[in-house]
């Protein structure tokens, strides 16, 4: 039972676009400085599109350049970090709390669900 654990990893295989994956997997992470963590997994094919949808920034290694052979020729050892409150996300936290004006910035989201920042 993992309720109310945290770990170093998560592993997982092509199981879930990237985004479901650290959605499920952020949460169970640790944050230690300095030292490695985060979701890896193994992912096929062309990744740009489900890496953008995912909003994070993960390593990516080819398994073809450990393994040269044409099987894995598109496929990848992915990790993402668990993150520190960056400036992205220190803003939607303020968002979902209810704060939509910090100085003379105001924060909104546009009409893609992203974040819209503008100068008041």
């Amino acid at each position: 039972e993992i309720k109310n654990k945290k770990f170093d990893y998560a592993i997982s295989r092509a199981v879930a676009p990237l985004r479901d994956l650290w959605q499920w997997a952020g949460p169970l992470l640790i944050k230690k400085a300095n030292q490695p963590n985060g979701l890896i997994c193994l992912k096929g094919g062309d990744l740009h599109q489900e890496i953008f949808e995912s909003g994070v920034r993960p390593k990516m290694m080819s398994i073809y350049e450990i393994f040269p052979e044409d099987y894995f020729q598109e496929k990848f050892i992915i990790q993402v970090k668990k993150p520190e409150l960056g400036i992205s996300n220190l803003l939607l936290v303020l968002l979902i709390s209810g704060i939509r004006k910090l100085g003379s910035i105001s924060i909104d989201f546009n009409d893609d669900n992203g974040l819209l920042v503008s100068k008041v």
